[in-house]
């Protein structure tokens, strides 16, 4: 009777460590990198935003949801101004990037931090002009589940406004 006790007891002790096993194992591949990754971007700012996002591309992948990327990669964002507003000038804008993995955010080294030297936003007329800028992605952003996230913010009287914000979903391939 004892040796069916310890085999039920070893078969049991066996069964959990397996269990174990197999969790930890999962969990490890969360944290595992991946190849490459597709992004895509979403337009997260308010619909009072001074701009309108015309076109993100990049010249190695003109598709970006529709390609793998395996290496960094340089988005060419084109906005224009909208017309509603009746101010002709583009306000003083802080540019911000955070790579967003696991639910922290990470501070980004993404290009341009300020659109406005690039896009010379102080001195155009953001109704009858475009801007294009460029921001460059790094591979390691591409190998995790993430969200890269590029805002730019001014204020105006006092209240701080997003008038632009681009959100890039990292998918894992």
């Amino acid at each position: 009777m004892d040796f069916f006790n310890h085999l039920i007891s070893f078969q049991t002790v066996a069964m959990k460590a397996s269990m174990i096993f197999g969790l930890v194992i999962s969990f490890l591949l969360l944290f595992v990198e991946s190849k490459c990754g597709e992004i895509y971007f979403t337009n997260c700012a308010h619909d009072d935003s001074i701009f309108k996002i015309e076109n993100i591309g990049s010249p190695n992948c003109p598709h970006p949801h529709e390609c793998a990327i395996e290496q960094n990669v340089t988005m060419k964002i084109t906005i224009r101004g909208k017309n509603k507003l009746n101010t002709s000038k583009v306000p003083n804008m802080k540019m911000s990037a955070c790579i967003q993995q696991y639910g922290f955010n990470w501070a980004s080294k993404m290009e341009p931090l300020d659109p406005c030297s690039q896009w010379k936003c102080n001195e155009k007329d953001y109704k009858t002009r475009s801007y294009t800028g460029y921001i460059t992605i790094t591979i390691d952003a591409l190998r995790r589940p993430s969200k890269i996230i590029l805002k730019a913010t001014y204020q105006e009287n006092g209240v701080m406004k997003t008038p632009l914000c681009i959100m890039f979903p990292v998918t894992v391939v």
